[in-house]
């Protein structure tokens, strides 16, 4: 009996406890994960606070006859309902902003933007400790005006009279009046008036509460650095325009090879050779839109060697130096994919385009002796950049070039050259680039390889033409560059 006693009084308190927890309402969030973040955080809220939603506060609303919007109405509904406080927020990308409202005027007493990941237990802790930041400031509604009591007259001496009947005691109010809070004070006078509908403006809304709230961010959230908002012109830290203006230098191999034993043929090897580089590279949709447009980009990259010379012997058998000459043009459009949402996520850029790359040296008086080339390409192309510091970052790419001519190399004579030919060539490249406040210094190095077949080898072979089974071209490149971008 005795612990039945105990364990109906248990059960009372724990009631009575749950009765008094503090009543909040919590709206519901912007954004389209923005339900979501409402559910995990009034999830850890229910254990200290009875927690209402938009539901309720548009229901008091409508009983009230305002509309729900910031200020006295958001005030007059929270009352309505017995919380004491609103919390607004809006979850964009992977921030999350929270405003806390309070009942006595329904304006922001703490607003806060900070990051937020989905299912994870440190973001939670730290809304929760920002809303409970914000509850601790709700000021404490100030008690009803008692209505002031006039002074007893005196009572006259008379004979003794029989006493009055008893009167009824007054009417106990609702359990619904005793938890709503006093009315407030809305006129300067002091007379409590019904609220009306704020005179805002539709921009004022409440399904976004923090689009004109004043931001009173913490200094500091973990590892999560807030600063003052810069005023931004177009899209946020879009690049729109570089160019780099490279020196360097450039070497070439080229060898023919042939399936006669014990045949070799001449070799070319350059040695190396100053080497001029321009680069331009534009987003032109970025002007004008920041949306999956404005990763469409343009490019043209031209270098051409200056000063270069080849000793080549002549009909004398002496060497003599000849002027020479080894230049490329590409253009190239593409698309850049972002391969995370952090600053530091690698970037992939996709691109094609046409192309040239030529070789030719100044023959004179002198009998050629290796043939010119010219070839002319399509230019497929995967490159990744990695910033992986906030003003260095590395670059590499590869790139395939589906060879459509090869130039004098198939001069179909039986003395010049080789006669018809398939070829086609790998690209590749890759280095380091650096940015400071818009000046770009990029440090470089390439490597193109083209590969031919002369598909009439045979038949000249037969004949006693000049002939040759295939061919390699290689070409190695490095310099530095410096530029600008906007």
């Amino acid at each position: 009996m005795r612990f039945g006693i105990f364990a109906l009084l248990l059960c009372l308190s724990g009631s009575s406890a749950w009765a008094q927890k503090p009543t909040i309402a919590v709206l519901t969030f912007g954004g389209p994960r923005g339900p979501a973040a409402r559910s995990a955080i009034v999830q850890r809220l229910t254990a200290h606070y009875s927690v209402l939603g938009s539901a309720e506060l548009l229901a008091a609303c409508d009983r009230l006859g305002i509309e729900l919007s910031r200020g006295k109405n958001l005030a007059a509904a929270a009352r309505e309902v017995g919380a004491f406080a609103v919390v607004g927020g809006s979850l964009k990308g992977r921030s999350l902003s929270l405003a806390i409202y309070s009942s006595h005027d329904g304006q922001p007493v703490h607003t806060a933007r900070l990051p937020w990941r989905h299912r994870s237990r440190s973001a939670g802790k730290r809304a929760i400790e920002v809303i409970e930041t914000g509850l601790a400031k709700v000021p404490t509604l100030p008690a009803s005006r008692p209505t002031p009591t006039p002074p007893a007259a005196p009572t006259p001496v008379s004979p003794p009279q029989t006493p009055p009947a008893e009167q009824p005691p007054p009417a106990q109010p609702s359990p619904a009046e005793t938890r709503r809070p006093p009315a407030l004070d809305y006129s300067p006078t002091g007379d409590d008036t019904a609220p009306t509908p704020d005179a805002g403006s539709e921009t004022d809304p409440l399904d976004d509460p923090l689009t004109t709230v004043a931001a009173d961010r913490p200094k500091k959230l973990d590892n999560f650095r807030e600063g003052p908002r810069r005023r931004r012109r177009g899209p946020a830290k879009m690049t729109k325009v570089k160019g780099t203006v490279g020196f360097g230098a450039t070497m070439r191999r080229f060898r023919l090879n042939d399936a006669r034993s014990l045949h070799r043929h001449p070799t070319y090897s350059s040695s190396p050779a100053f080497l001029l580089r321009l680069a331009v590279q534009a987003w032109p949709v970025a002007f004008f839109t920041d949306n999956l447009w404005s990763q469409l980009f343009l490019q043209v990259h031209y270098q051409r060697t200056l000063g270069m010379s080849s000793r080549i012997p002549d009909a004398n058998n002496q060497l003599v130096a000849l002027g020479t000459t080894i230049s490329e043009l590409t253009f190239d459009i593409g698309y850049g994919i972002k391969l995370g949402r952090s600053s530091a996520a690698p970037l992939l850029d996709l691109s094609a385009g046409y192309g040239f790359l030529n070789f030719g040296v100044n023959w004179g008086q002198v009998t050629p002796s290796i043939p010119s080339t010219t070839y002319r390409y399509l230019n497929f192309r995967g490159g990744m950049r990695f910033p992986f510091l906030p003003y260095l970052g590395a670059f590499t790419s590869a790139a395939y070039r589906f060879v459509l001519s090869s130039g004098d190399i198939e001069f179909a004579t039986d003395e010049y050259w080789y006669g018809p030919a398939k070829a086609g060539a790998l690209a590749f490249d890759g280095g380091l680039e650096a940015n400071f406040f818009g000046v770009v210094a990029r440090l470089y190095y390439g490597y193109t390889r083209v590969f031919t077949t002369f598909t009439d080898a045979l038949n000249r072979l037969n004949r006693g033409a000049r002939s040759a089974g295939g061919s390699l071209d290689q070409y190695h490149s490095f310099f530095l560059a410096l530029g600008y971008q906007y």
